[in-house]
């Protein structure tokens, strides 16, 4: 069960569906947890899926440690 605390996590994504805009992120300083099917937040009529490596930041679901959102990249 995730704790408020660990909400937001940082992660890097291992693997894309671009179709439905979502990703699996890896969660290296949480053991390597790998999350669940995650749902790319998108800007109006944007598309923008991030790429296999890329860092991201995430905002987990309260309860869940699997499930949540990508709220974009980190250059």
């Amino acid at each position: 069960m995730i704790k408020a605390e660990n909400m937001v996590r940082v992660g890097i994504v291992s693997s894309v569906k671009s179709d439905t805009k979502q990703v699996r992120v890896i969660y290296p300083e949480a053991n390597n947890m790998v999350s669940g099917w995650l749902y790319v937040l998108q800007r109006g009529g944007s598309s923008w899926v991030p790429s296999v490596k890329t860092l991201v930041l995430c905002l987990l679901m309260c309860g869940e440690e699997t499930d949540g959102y990508v709220l974009g990249a980190i250059p």
